[in-house]
């Protein structure tokens, strides 16, 4: 769906231009994310087949040789869990840079390392900052209409599924020319993965139409609404049953609420004039 295009930057509006006018700024956006998610896994994956003619080159043990493997998955996941806070504080946007500055500058550092040690030290300073792909989903999840999520989120598995699956052969070929070369590569495509967010990818926010703003703004305020009502409810209900079993709460809470609908449900048949009925019979009618 199209934005306003009249609030999009110049440099955006020349790049759907280029490409015949036809690319909003949500489409860019998510081809900006997905590049992110493909670069991380691609740098993983370019290093897999030169990893055994490096360990020669380094005379490393086979310790070592796991170390460059499982170090980099290791620092990954971790950075799985830290770039989802990161992105819930700071936003979504410096969140991928961070993530495109760190691959970019662990690529670089990898193609200039001088010892085994060296080489895992920065294969870790690279995963630490492999946590796109959450960064992905929070990002699609704030622009996407929920009919949209699952089709748009399954993109980001399958980004990952083929940078696996091409990334190796690449790796190898670049490696005819020297082992470093697809350590350059992939600095190449982070920097240019880079440049090219710092230029055109937004926060969600800033992708969001006035109507999906508004609706976005009166769901939280009803989630916020609920969960106060809720936490009410359990504080009067404790208080009366004398019991903070959670079980036994909960039971109550379901009870307060089941009566709460059926008064609700009797006030509006008495000002329509209807007699009252239950939320169940009332149901049962209009089937």
């Amino acid at each position: 769906e199209d934005v306003d295009r009249d609030a999009c930057l110049p440099c955006v509006m020349a790049h759907a231009h280029f490409l015949g006018g036809h690319v909003s700024e949500k489409t860019l956006a998510l081809l900006l994310v997905y590049l992110s998610v493909a670069i991380d896994i691609l740098g993983f994956s370019l290093v897999i087949p030169v990893i055994p003619f490096l360990a020669l080159q380094f005379n490393a043990t086979d310790t070592e040789i796991g170390l460059v493997y499982s170090g980099y998955a290791f620092a990954a996941m971790l950075s799985g869990l830290y770039s989802g806070w990161i992105s819930d504080k700071y936003g979504r946007r410096p969140a991928f840079l961070l993530s495109l500055l760190g691959s970019t500058v662990g690529f670089a550092t990898q193609a200039m390392a001088g010892s085994i040690e060296e080489f895992i030290a920065f294969r870790v300073l690279a995963g630490a900052f492999g946590g796109s792909a959450t960064v992905a989903f929070a990002y699609i999840g704030d622009i996407a209409k929920p009919a949209e999520r699952p089709r748009l989120m399954s993109l980001v598995g399958v980004c990952i599924g083929v940078m696996f699956m091409v990334g190796p052969g690449i790796g190898s070929g670049l490696s005819q020319f020297t082992l470093q070369t697809p350590m350059w590569v992939s600095t190449g495509l982070s920097g240019t993965g880079l440049l090219l967010s710092l230029l055109y990818l937004k926060e969600p926010s800033d992708l969001l139409t006035r109507a999906e703003k508004a609706h976005m703004d009166k769901k939280s305020k009803d989630v916020a609404k609920d969960e106060d009502q809720r936490q009410r409810r359990r504080s009067t209900i404790q208080m009366e049953i004398g019991d903070d079993t959670e079980a036994v709460v909960e039971r109550a809470i379901i009870a307060a609420a089941k009566a709460e609908a059926e008064a609700d449900a009797a006030e509006a048949a008495k000002a329509k004039g209807l007699p009252a009925l239950s939320p169940t019979a009332a149901a049962a009618r209009a089937a």
